[in-house]
């Protein structure tokens, strides 16, 4: 860790198809020293892969106080090797006391996300990003860009093998 202070927090991890379905998932309770850094768990990598291919699996890691968005994802293969595909993504919108965001949600894995809104890429606090099967991902607008042009206008792009 980094932090100059100590925490409390849980380390999450979990497997997953890129269809969503959790394979494994462990949660761990942890104080977090500071300024160190530590081996607190090794993941059971051949027996949790086994049963699966492991092109079709993702990997994430993060601490349950940190946003998702900081959490880390990890493949077994590389992105050209991997069975993505085209799929629908649903998206939403809403504001709150620290303005305009979006939300993206898909069914399956979608790899790669880029966000762009009139040729402007840097309307987005986020960009660039996964968004892992059945999980919501939620994007600041840095700009008072109106929801409705937005939601009409927005352009999304991402990777397809």
């Amino acid at each position: 860790s980094d932090d100059k202070n100590q925490r409390t927090s849980q380390l999450q991890m979990k497997w997953m198809t890129f269809k969503g379905n959790i394979i494994w998932q462990k949660e761990i309770p942890l104080t977090i020293m500071p300024n160190s850094s530590a081996v607190v768990y090794k993941v059971p990598l051949k027996e949790t892969i086994k049963k699966n291919d492991p092109k079709e699996l993702v990997f994430t890691v993060g601490f349950s106080d940190q946003a998702k968005q900081d959490w880390q994802t990890y493949y077994f293969d590389k992105n050209l090797n991997l069975p993505l595909k085209p799929v629908e993504i649903k998206i939403g919108s809403g504001s709150d006391v620290n303005g305009n965001y979006i939300t993206l949600k898909s069914a399956y894995l979608v790899k790669q996300v880029q966000l762009s809104f009139r040729d402007d890429e840097n309307v987005f606090d986020d960009n660039y990003f996964d968004l892992l099967p059945g999980e919501t991902y939620y994007i600041r607008c840095r700009n008072q860009v109106l929801l409705d042009e937005l939601l009409r206008e927005i352009k999304i792009n991402y990777l397809i093998n």
